[in-house]
């Protein structure tokens, strides 16, 4: 059973506070990493790679391709954990809204469920 298994592991079982908590944390671990990457230090690596690529004399044209090709490599990352955050961020926002109606199907009774369950449904339809 994976509701026993879930217990005995200390994780939540699955559900609908499992998945909102998961885009939560997830939305909190990418902007941790988004703000490392604005700091001082970053942007001054950045500056550096970018001079290298620029026409210089004194770096090896295949030095100066490498670091060209890590700098397009990077924008390219740069623009998935752009998506991933908006990914998450939306989902963050869009399962919030639901969340006033998870509570009944955790702690409810059977009749308070199948009271909420009509909201419940409506604003699923509101989210797609």
């Amino acid at each position: 059973n994976k509701d026993m298994d879930a217990e005995k592991s200390g994780s939540p079982p699955p559900g609908p506070r499992t998945e909102l908590e998961h885009w939560r944390m997830r939305m909190q671990k990418i902007t941790s990493i988004t703000e490392q990457l604005k700091t001082r230090e970053c942007k001054i690596v950045f500056g550096v790679l970018q001079a290298v690529t620029r026409v210089n004399h004194d770096v090896a044209p295949k030095s100066r391709q490498s670091v060209f090709n890590a700098l397009r490599r990077w924008k390219q990352i740069d623009i998935s954990i752009t998506e991933a955050f908006n990914e998450a961020k939306d989902n963050v926002k869009y399962l919030t809204t639901l969340e006033k109606f998870i509570a009944p199907l955790y702690e409810g009774s059977p009749n308070s469920i199948i009271d909420t369950l009509p909201a419940l449904m409506n604003s699923v339809k509101m989210v797609y």
